[in-house]
């Protein structure tokens, strides 16, 4: 039984370049925001994360064995990907690369569960519902970048998704989109 390599069809790389376009947009976004982070200078963005932040108040008399459990959950899927992909072979890796994703998003899921418990003490019960609930905590504190967003449904209809702290002077009805 042969490997088989399916080419990838012409929406799934609009999808990828849309992707990509979007993770390029943010670098420039931070960049032309905040500058050289190494320059030393107090508005970089790492100190305006620390001083948004601060802002948070965590819930006070936390279960502290249900946040240690979202926490160490987190930590062991970090520390199986390091140790799947640390100074192995190709055979190995073949094998163990499909899982470096898996790990990685659940890595960062869970610590995003711990988050939301130790803000307001509850734990969203779907992931969609975890991200929406991180998402507005980010927005509403104004943690860039995270803090520029869409409101609502998605959709390409007028109105459906909405830009939230996104510049004013921009036309967002007539922007190119490679949906």
């Amino acid at each position: 039984m042969g490997l088989v390599i399916r080419a990838a069809s012409s929406e799934d790389r609009n999808r990828f370049s849309t992707y990509l376009n979007y993770l390029e947009s943010i670098c420039d976004y931070i960049y032309d925001e905040y500058g050289d982070s190494d320059n030393g200078d107090s508005d970089n963005l790492g100190s305006v994360i620390v001083k948004s932040a601060k802002t948070f108040k965590l819930s006070s008399d936390l279960d502290h064995t249900k946040l240690e459990k979202w926490l160490k959950l987190s930590w062991n899927n970090e520390y199986l990907l390091y140790v799947n992909c640390e100074g192995k072979d190709e055979e190995v890796l073949r094998f163990t690369n499909p899982w470096i994703p898996v790990l990685t998003y659940y890595s960062i899921y869970s610590c995003l569960v711990a988050f939301c418990y130790s803000y307001d003490k509850s734990t969203p019960k779907t992931h969609g519902g975890t991200l929406r609930k991180v998402t507005s905590l980010l927005v509403d504190k104004g943690i860039p970048p995270w803090n520029l967003a869409y409101q609502g449904p998605p959709g390409r209809k007028d109105q459906d998704h909405i830009p939230v702290n996104f510049p004013n002077d921009i036309d967002w009805k007539n922007l190119p989109s490679n949906l």
